[in-house]
């Protein structure tokens, strides 16, 4: 009995260290699993920081991207704008200068033919009169030399 009671305490005896092995093993990983959370949730906080700067610095570049673009699409329409207004003033002149042409062609016909038409009468007056005499050769010549003057203008 006395042996068969030491052999009992000699097998509760190992498991009690076989017991106190496991526990003490338990508790080193737990520990170390504590330590690996602590650490992850560290690294995890850095990195949440880090993107939360990084998310607002390319905040600031969209914003920034953003206003620029809506200044350079400003900036076109002005310029398109201007554009216009420039074919526009551009149009005038163009139809402005068109009609002093037909007008200018027009006196410089009317002219032509107010000089051709005194040539004509001077023509008359001298064949008429055998050469040129008195007040209607001066009168023509004066006609002509005014529609010469008209002409040049």
């Amino acid at each position: 009995k006395t042996q068969s009671a030491r052999l009992r305490r000699d097998e509760l005896r190992e498991q009690v260290d076989i017991a106190e092995q496991d526990n003490s093993d338990l508790s080193r990983k737990a520990k170390t699993e504590e330590l690996r959370a602590m650490m992850l949730r560290e690294a995890f906080e850095q990195e949440q920081t880090r993107v939360g700067d990084s998310l607002g610095r390319a905040e600031v570049f969209l914003t920034d991207l953003v206003a620029a673009t809506e200044d350079t699409r400003r900036v076109e329409v002005e310029e398109q704008s201007l554009a216009r207004e420039c074919v526009a003033s551009l149009n005038e002149l163009h139809a402005a200068q068109a009609r002093d042409e037909l007008v200018a062609e027009a006196r410089l016909v009317q002219l032509r033919r107010e000089l051709d038409v005194a040539r004509s009468s001077l023509n008359r007056v001298q064949l008429r009169n055998h050469g040129p005499t008195g007040s209607d050769a001066i009168a023509v010549r004066a006609t002509a030399t005014y529609a010469k003057l008209e002409a040049e203008r």
